[in-house]
């Protein structure tokens, strides 16, 4: 049995969040849930909010499953759109800024 939760247009850097999905990836989901609840960065918080909805999608497709049951198969985080914004420079000039955006990406299975 697996189940997926996708998070979109997150406004954060997927750079800034991989570092946080290579700590629990390929884990159990109560532990992954444990590492990113006591983690100090405040990107966390995006990648606990789409474990807790995993987690509850696979306990509505499965009701016989337990979340101790749940391993992470597949953590991904990919790049969204980036927001263009542009900052004055010397002689007229503009300095692009890009703000950039993140897709998350979680299955979770109970097999190993």
């Amino acid at each position: 049995m697996q189940a997926h939760a996708i998070a979109k247009y997150i406004r954060v850097s997927p750079k800034k969040l991989r570092r946080i999905c290579n700590v629990i990836r390929n884990k159990d989901l109560v532990g992954a849930i444990n590492v990113v609840t006591h983690m100090q960065q405040s990107n966390a918080r995006y990648i606990l909010k789409i474990l807790n909805s995993v987690k509850a999608n696979a306990l509505v497709k499965d009701p016989n499953i337990t979340s101790a049951d749940l391993w992470i198969t597949e953590l991904k985080v990919d790049m969204g759109p980036s927001f263009m914004r542009w900052r004055p420079r010397a002689r007229g000039r503009a300095y692009p800024i890009l703000k950039r955006t993140s897709h998350i990406s979680v299955t979770v299975s109970n097999e190993v």
